[in-house]
């Protein structure tokens, strides 16, 4: 069973706090959890468990007491709790009380004025979208951030140059104040890039791939560490399994993709 996070440890090898995802086996892998104020990208295809996973990380971390808000670019905040409802990580007394704030991006975006459908956004637009989230981000308190999906968030700009520095700029803005941003990136199956538009995993300090690995006839998902910056990690690939007490992972037996016996 998935357990509720452990207190800080350091990095052994680079000796920065580390701040545990609260996914047992996850923070194993990551021999503690990932560098606090960290960017981590969490790419994969439709259905790996993408938005789970921030899930995960960001309801134990609110259940032990930090704040957390996550921006949704695909569904509503009532859609979101209602499919978080079987987790038994996930309560919506979390979101009652505030302790996991949950956005709609839509409807940011509605607020500050930045729909354009046609023309993308722009510079500015990009500075406010930012200053939005920061302010969200202030008023709860919270000391992780979750965007799902960041891909939906950067095709609404027109040209790769502003792709560029909107995330630079909100990498940056997030990192000074040591909040972890846990963002997501839409890939295609059997993708051989690691984020959407090929730039997100340059900009970030970690990267987490999750796939699927088809078994004798099932598809299974699967985890693997690309990057992360300032903490040591397995390069291993995991099979992961979404039970209704949160994610767990095991190592990939090599008959699971060979599709063969014991």
């Amino acid at each position: 069973m998935a357990k509720k996070g452990k207190k800080r440890d350091k990095s052994e090898s680079s000796g920065v706090d580390l701040q545990p995802t609260g996914i047992d086996d996850l923070d194993e892998i990551l021999q503690g959890g990932v560098p606090e104020g960290s960017s981590i990208l969490i790419s994969g295809a439709s259905g790996t468990g993408k938005t789970t996973t921030c899930f995960e990380i960001l309801s134990r971390a609110a259940s032990n007491g930090e704040s957390g808000v996550i921006f949704l670019t695909s569904e509503t905040p009532e859609r979101a709790i209602a499919n978080m409802g079987p987790y038994e990580f996930f309560s919506p007394s979390l979101v009652d009380d505030g302790k996991l704030v949950i956005e709609d991006m839509g409807e940011t975006y509605k607020h500050l004025g930045i729909e354009h459908p046609d023309t993308g956004l722009s510079q500015e637009d990009g500075h406010k979208l930012l200053a939005a989230i920061e302010k969200a981000v202030d008023d709860a308190g919270a000391k992780r951030l979750a965007i799902d999906s960041l891909t939906g968030v950067l095709a609404s700009f027109d040209n790769e140059g502003r792709v560029r520095s909107f995330l630079k700029q909100m990498v940056r803005t997030f990192t000074a104040k040591g909040i972890t941003l846990y963002l997501t990136s839409e890939l295609p199956p059997e993708s051989v890039r690691y984020s959407s538009m090929g730039i997100e995993d340059t900009l970030t300090d970690g990267v987490i791939l999750l796939s699927n690995i088809e078994s004798r006839g099932d598809l299974l998902r699967s985890l693997q560490i690309i990057k992360m910056r300032g903490a040591g990690h397995s390069r291993s690939r995991y099979v992961m399994d979404l039970t209704q007490y949160g994610i767990i992972i095991v190592p990939v037996l090599k008959s699971y993709t060979r599709g063969g016996g014991e």
